[in-house]
């Protein structure tokens, strides 16, 4: 497989809806590797990030609050149904699409990537809210996603991590993506998912093997 295609994209994020074609959801698309037939090859991975609205333009005003000065795709509003009619037409993402030589070779990932996430939304649906009685709390859990965000002291690394409890952190990076962490921090959760939060200052950082 040619690389060439990979060598300049730049992480984003775009808008999306969901499996019912309901709630808009914010999604984050980075470069990453992956094994395939023993050879490790270059493949974009589509990360899940938070819900957002139903309606588009609030959707798009949380996004831009989310994302900052990074890169967002906007797919334009689109017809979304009602709750509980459990109809699914997404329409065209924005993701970069395979070339007909790399559908094949990527396949594999792409089965495993949605048996992943399948397991990660099971996870998210069920979650507890992020804790918040605490001062300081203990997060164990899988680093999701590794990714540099521009902030206004400069670039930053951050992790976006899922808690052995279901509910999701983002904050300074402690550990690189798929390991396993625990750690120490302050939690302030999201205002608009009680599922989602953002940690400071974290301590005690260890890896689990």
């Amino acid at each position: 497989m040619n690389n060439s295609k990979y060598e300049n994209f730049k992480p984003y994020y775009y808008l999306d809806t969901g499996e019912d074609n309901i709630m808009y959801t914010l999604n984050h698309a980075q470069l990453d590797w992956g094994f395939i037939d023993g050879v490790q090859k270059p493949y974009i991975r589509y990360i899940y990030i938070k819900n957002l609205s139903i309606d588009y333009q609030e959707a798009v005003k949380k996004a831009k609050e989310y994302v900052g000065d990074e890169l967002l795709y906007l797919n334009g509003e689109r017809q979304t149904d009602e709750w509980g009619s459990g109809n699914s037409n997404k329409g065209d993402r924005y993701v970069t699409e395979l070339t007909e030589e790399q559908k094949e070779q990527q396949e594999k990932i792409r089965l495993a990537q949605e048996e992943v996430a399948k397991k990660e939304k099971e996870a998210y649906e069920k979650a507890e809210p992020v804790p918040t009685e605490y001062e300081r709390i203990k997060i164990e859990g899988l680093v999701l996603a590794c990714y540099e965000r521009e902030t206004q002291w400069g670039r930053a690394v951050k992790n976006i991590i899922q808690d052995d409890r279901g509910f999701k952190v983002c904050g300074t990076a402690v550990a690189d993506r798929d390991e396993r962490v625990s750690f120490m921090a302050r939690i302030e959760p999201s205002k608009d998912d009680p599922k989602f939060g953002f940690y400071k200052r974290p301590t005690k950082i260890e890896l689990i093997s």
